[in-house]
C-alpha cells in the first residue's frame, strides 16, 4: 500500500507547478489563478487532497452523496514506474470506497491527457474503470475544446 499524506497550505505552490506541466487537468479559472483557486479549494470541506511523496498528488472530489471523482496529477520530477502509479490508483480507490462509503467513481480524462507517455484512458482501463461516454468539447482550455472521456468503476468491480 502506498503511503499519501495530506496537502496542506506549504505544499501548495509545488502542487501548482506539477499542475502547470498538465494543462489538460485544469480550467482556465485554476490557470490564470492557480495559488488562489488552490488555497481555497484546499481549505473546502468538500475536496480531499493528498500527495504521495515521489509521485504526484490527488483529489478525491464528492459530486453526489454515493460518488465522487478523483483526479491526479503525476509530478514531473517523479521517476516512479507505471507498476507504482497502478498500485497507487488501486490502494487510493480502495481506500476512498471504504473511507467514504461510496458505491462508484467517476473518473473524468481531458482528451490528449497523459501520464508520462501513456493516455489517462489505457491507465483507467488498466485500474478496471469502464468507459461510460464522452463529454464532446465539454472544456475550453486556452480557448481550444477538448472532449472529455468519462469512465466509471463500482464498488464491487474493485
Amino acid at each position: 500500500m502506498t503511503n499519501w499524506q495530506p496537502l496542506t497550505p506549504s505544499d501548495v505552490p509545488h502542487f501548482v507547478e506539477t499542475l502547470r506541466h498538465y494543462p489538460l487537468s485544469m480550467d482556465d479559472t485554476a490557470l490564470k489563478y492557480p495559488l488562489q483557486y488552490f488555497t481555497l479549494r484546499l481549505n473546502s470541506c468538500d475536496t480531499e487532497y493528498v500527495k504521495v511523496p515521489g509521485m504526484g498528488y490527488m483529489a478525491l472530489d464528492p459530486i453526489l452523496p454515493h460518488d465522487a471523482v478523483i483526479h491526479f496529477a503525476r509530478d514531473p520530477t517523479s521517476r516512479a514506474k507505471k507498476r507504482n502509479y497502478l498500485d497507487m490508483g488501486k490502494s487510493f480507490m480502495l481506500w476512498t470506497f471504504n473511507t467514504c462509503q461510496l458505491n462508484r467513481i467517476t473518473l473524468a480524462v481531458v482528451e490528449g491527457s497523459y501520464l508520462g507517455r501513456v493516455p489517462f484512458d489505457l491507465y483507467a482501463k488498466m485500474l478496471g474503470f469502464t468507459h461510460e461516454g464522452t463529454l464532446r468539447q465539454s472544456r475550453i482550455i486556452n480557448e481550444k475544446l477538448y472532449d472529455v472521456h468519462i469512465f466509471g468503476i463500482l464498488r464491487g468491480e474493485v
